[in-house]
């Protein structure tokens, strides 16, 4: 089950979620209303659907969550973590927040664009405020080395231009990966698919 970003809509992992049928998964990439409502009501609206995709499947079933996807996925699996869950991979997500969502979070356009899940995106909170940190599951952790997008010169280095690598990484993760990619890019590599693939299969990235 894929979680797509904050602003942008499930078809945002479209390909994200081809490759990772080519490499023999079934993909399920639900929509949620990301802009409407904040990080723990989406996770919310999501659980009926995150258990029926469990209670049907005949095997483990994995997560991944790009940027807010991967907050929204850990909330989820505070909520309902089912005997049949696999692993998580999170890529580019802020789970220690963002010093760009610190610097526009009280504007208005920016409140208007992200809603009420971009007031979720400062900084400042402990890792463990919307789920258990380090979580009482497998995680990879994915993050994009190329800083150029939005906050390119007001984020610290290393970045992905969006979020600091640091808060995509922080300590507790069971693996780590860095991607040549901005943040917006992340998903849409190949190599994003095949370490995806390989954490889901093995808990590792290296293949």
């Amino acid at each position: 089950m894929l979680l797509h970003a904050a602003v942008v809509s499930r078809h945002e992992l479209f390909l994200l979620g081809r490759r990772l049928k080519g490499m023999g998964f079934a993909v399920h990439c639900p929509g949620y209303p990301n802009r409407r409502l904040n990080m723990w009501d989406c996770a919310e609206y999501l659980r009926p659907v995150f258990r029926d995709i469990c209670d049907a499947a005949s095997g483990r079933v994995h997560l991944a969550g790009h940027s807010m996807g991967g907050l929204v996925a850990r909330r989820l699996l505070a909520l309902h973590q089912p005997l049949n869950f696999g692993r998580l991979v999170t890529f580019g997500t802020p789970h220690g927040g963002s010093p760009l969502a610190d610097a526009l979070h009280q504007y208005a356009w920016y409140q208007k664009l992200f809603g009420p899940a971009g007031q979720d995106l400062v900084t400042g909170r402990p890792l463990d405020w919307i789920a258990p940190w380090p979580p009482p599951y497998e995680i990879g952790l994915i993050a994009g080395s190329v800083p150029v997008g939005p906050g390119s010169f007001h984020l610290p280095r290393p970045s992905d231009g969006t979020v600091p690598q640091a808060s995509a990484q922080p300590p507790g993760g069971t693996d780590y990966a860095l991607v040549p990619a901005t943040h917006t890019t992340i998903p849409f590599l190949k190599q994003t698919a095949r370490l995806t693939a390989n954490f889901f299969r093995t808990g590792h990235f290296a293949g």
